[in-house]
């Protein structure tokens, strides 16, 4: 529960537009995206796997859905792959006024978190392959500072 309050005091700051000193972040709606998925993650999981995650990607196309998935190390679109790569946590959402988010999964399993019907297809499908675009985030410590933005590579 102090986790969770924790992490409900960190979205709060960062909503509002407080920032640490330390670390150069980039308010942006997707960072948003970010804090509403933990946030609903809090709501459906007792587990703490997003202390785990060091590192965030957000895919977009033309469409209005997002994708954000949260891991332990470089998935290796940006860098070399991290050898103690580990997938985490898989978020996708509808951008409207907000980030509605329709499915929460573990990245190694078939179980969701959360499923609304009715959305069978993430941002990054055969339709948008070639003009997705992924946003990578380092997480430390609570923060986000975002590194860069590209096309994805989804033939990869």
């Amino acid at each position: 529960m102090n986790r969770l309050k924790l992490l409900l005091c960190w979205a709060f700051m960062v909503l509002s537009g407080c920032t640490s000193s330390g670390i150069n972040t980039v308010e942006d709606r997707y960072e948003g995206y970010i804090l509403n998925c933990i946030n609903e993650y809090g709501l459906h999981s007792r587990s703490n796997i997003i202390d785990k995650a060091n590192r965030v990607y957000v895919f977009y196309a033309g469409s209005n859905l997002a994708d954000v998935f949260f891991s332990h190390g470089d998935v290796g679109d940006f860098t070399a792959r991290s050898p103690d790569y580990e997938g985490l946590l898989y978020c996708g959402g509808v951008v409207n006024k907000d980030f509605d988010i329709y499915q929460i999964k573990y990245a190694r399993s078939s179980k969701d978190l959360l499923r609304r019907p009715g959305f069978e297809l993430g941002a990054v499908n055969a339709n948008t392959c070639g003009t997705a675009k992924v946003r990578w985030y380092i997480l430390h410590d609570g923060k986000l500072e975002y590194k860069d933005e590209k096309v994805f590579d989804c033939w990869k």
